[in-house]
C-alpha cells in the first residue's frame, strides 16, 4: 500500500476506510488478485 500513494490518497479520503476492517481486507485482496 505504500507503493500507492494515489491509492492511500484516496483511501484515506473515505474515512470509512480507516474503521472497516472489511473494506481494507477487500483492499487487500483487490490488491493481491
Amino acid at each position: 500500500m505504500a507503493g500507492e500513494p494515489g491509492l492511500s490518497s484516496s483511501a484515506r479520503t473515505h474515512g470509512a476506510f480507516d474503521d472497516d476492517p472489511e473494506v481494507l481486507a477487500s483492499l487487500a485482496r483487490m490488491l493481491a488478485d
